[in-house]
């Protein structure tokens, strides 16, 4: 060793000798100052932290072998994080604020009313929801002359002074529910181990209900008194139909009434339908909430998006050791257990070193208690929407109205809580639709277009851009950007993929079977006003409102509608993200991709041609061993430039320079 490298070797380790992180003696003989530069750089990629001194000590004898400290590190938590990240961040797999999750079929909304006693009294309902009385049906279930209020607006809390409502209404009307948010025993028939902020904390990390759902008056809530027909446990029911007017809402006094009947249930009076459909609210009076709540989300108000979580605002450390957290509603609880998903799944990929390509293609997932209660009582609560009505004219419609196919089978879900928050469950097949992360909710939120979808993809996976070489935009009204003047340069390969995604709802996870919903559909079409029309075969029950939906007009006649997206390519369609997935993966760039990726994050700096060698070394280590990602992180971290990227400071790197 040069003598001023030893020097420098020695400066190296003499802070560490003060910290008490080395022995007091003169280690600059046996380790050079790249030789610490290197380990440290090991240490923070492959266990995610500055080396300990019993780290250091071993990395110091004679006996010390990096191939066996790379090969261990390999297998750990830290490890899989790094390149977790490298793939999280690349997609930027988070659900930014504007994106707002309130379906009304799980919603739990709260009046504030006077109680038989005079004190205030909560009581929890559903907007929208089905009732056997006229006065109330689909809004609050008591009235302002019971409750001695003026009115009670629409996710607003009642106007005017209020009086104390007769026990007799209140015994008529609501119920008295121990809540799966305040017991842990809720499906028991008389519930006892009620809510314990310590004691859950422990036990059910990150589950905090806002104070206002577990106390009232600085002492704990044991029961809650709920709307009766939000209280109904039944899993079917049937269509409700009594042909009323909905009397207008006091704060949108300018607003027409409506129709409260759809189309469909005016022509399917008493047919059985699913109590977890997205229509359920609205076409029956016989769904309600399941046992203790079980299938609705809590609100601590009216609001439209009501408080009901203690969430971290920054959690680096995992959302069971934020550094803050913050009252916040319901829609943000979703949110966190879709990107926990993502992650659980990505960490099982890595750490396991299963096939790489599995990211996309897998039918796999991990799931605990949030994520079961989602997928089995919340994602279904989006389906359709009216639009399932396109069922009607087929020769045998589906038993379920707007029953669609789920991406993720609610059978395959293990049977556990919705406390159950550390609970976590590799689930092996969540079902024919599923392909890794193109089916979660996390991504399908957060690219919420097919075009979006298909372009983080292409990028991410492919390392490919969409690069116009058109400058000019030439006027035109052609629908069809793959042919289009200044958009065909980009679009002929975007729209194929997009096309993947029409079965997929916009910022949903909600799949439109091509039973229901075929590439090209009788029910619509263009009029010879150039507008959508039906036609007499839907019967009646499909509004062009369903058309437009999901259908695009600017692919059209005076017969058929085209399905939104699938123009480009109407097998695609069929094919579904998991054929985008099989495409993906089949191509010769995805490997490369991701030996480029994962070196650039590593090293800390974009691949260039001085580094063809090192990414067709990369790439063969990748493809040569079952696209385990150990093989690719240890060749990377054992070559030369992984060494160079960690050899020199800052300044010099930035400048271009050697070590």
């Amino acid at each position: 060793m040069k003598p001023d490298r030893r020097r420098r070797s020695f400066l190296l380790a003499a802070p560490l000798v003060a910290a008490g992180l080395l022995a007091s003696t003169d280690v600059s003989a046996a380790r050079s100052l790249d030789d610490y530069r290197y380990f440290r750089a090991l240490s923070i990629d492959l266990l995610g932290r500055m080396p300990t001194r019993d780290e250091v000590a071993s990395f110091e004898s004679d006996t010390f072998d990096v191939d066996s400290f790379i090969d261990k590190s390999l297998t750990g938590a830290a490890y899989a994080e790094r390149v977790r990240r490298v793939y999280m961040d690349l997609m930027g797999l988070e659900v930014g604020n504007t994106f707002r999750f309130v379906p009304g079929l799980t919603t739990l909304r709260r009046k504030t009313i006077i109680g038989p006693d005079g004190n205030p009294l909560h009581v929890y309902f559903r907007e929208g929801q089905r009732r056997t009385r006229e006065a109330t049906d689909g809004t609050f279930c008591l009235t302002p002359m019971e409750t001695g209020f003026d009115a009670f607006p629409r996710n607003l809390e009642p106007t005017g002074a209020g009086a104390p409502v007769t026990q007799a209404v209140l015994n008529q009307y609501t119920v008295v529910v121990k809540p799966w948010w305040l017991y842990r025993d809720y499906k028991n028939a008389s519930p006892t181990e009620l809510y314990n902020a310590a004691e859950w904390a422990e036990k059910f990390p990150g589950f905090s209900p806002v104070a206002g759902l577990h106390t009232l008056n600085g002492q704990p809530i044991t029961s809650i008194r709920v709307c009766k027909e939000e209280t109904q446990t039944a899993e079917t029911g049937t269509v409700f139909a009594p042909g009323r007017v909905n009397p207008p809402d006091p704060a949108y006094k300018r607003v027409t009434n409506y129709p409260t009947d759809s189309k469909f249930a005016k022509a399917n009076v008493g047919q059985e339908m699913s109590c977890l459909s997205g229509t359920a609210l609205t076409n029956s009076d016989e769904c309600g909430c399941g046992v203790g709540l079980e299938r609705c989300m809590p609100g601590g108000s009216a609001g439209t998006d009501p408080a009901a979580f203690m969430l971290p605002q920054n959690a680096p450390l995992g959302y069971s050791e934020p550094f803050d957290s913050t009252s916040l509603a319901q829609s943000y609880w979703s949110r966190l257990w879709w990107s926990e998903e993502a992650i659980h799944f990505l960490d099982d990929i890595v750490q396991n070193d299963r096939d790489f390509r599995e990211v996309l293609t897998s039918r796999a997932s991990w799931v605990n208690g949030p994520l079961t209660q989602f997928y089995k009582a919340v994602a279904p609560a989006t389906c359709c929407g009216t639009a399932a009505s396109f069922a009607s004219i087929l020769p045998e419609p589906p038993k379920f109205y707007a029953d669609a196919a789920p991406l993720f089978d609610p059978n395959a879900l293990p049977d556990n809580l919705p406390h159950d928050t550390a609970a976590w469950a590799r689930v092996e097949d969540r079902g024919p639709l599923a392909s890794g992360l193109l089916t979660m909710p996390i991504f399908l939120t957060k690219y919420g277009s097919r075009r979006a979808r298909a372009h983080v993809l292409y990028n991410v996976f492919l390392c490919r851009e969409f690069v116009s070489e058109t400058a000019e935009l030439t006027p035109s009204d052609n629908p069809d950007l793959m042919s289009r003047s200044g958009c065909a340069d980009c679009h002929a390969t975007l729209e194929p993929l997009a096309a993947y995604f029409s079965r997929v709802v916009e910022s949903d996870w909600t799949y439109l079977p091509k039973e229901h919903f075929p590439v090209e559909t009788a029910a619509c079409y263009k009029n010879a006003d150039g507008k959508t029309a039906t036609k007499d075969g839907s019967k009646g029950m499909i509004s062009t409102t369903d058309c437009n939906r999901f259908y695009d007009i600017a692919f059209s006649g005076e017969s058929s509608m085209k399905l939104r997206g699938a123009y480009a390519s109407a097998e695609n369609a069929d094919l579904g993200p998991a054929g985008l997935a099989e495409k993906i993966v089949g191509s010769a760039d995805f490997p490369a991709c991701v030996a480029r990726n994962v070196a650039s994050s590593f090293l800390g700096r974009a691949l260039t041609g001085d580094d063809a060698a090192l990414q067709e070394l990369l790439t063969g280590e990748l493809t040569g061993n079952g696209f385990k990602m150990r093989a690719l992180v240890r060749a990377l971290v054992r070559s030369d430039a992984y060494k160079r990227a960690n050899n020199m400071s800052s300044n010099v790197w930035r400048s271009g320079g050697e070590p």
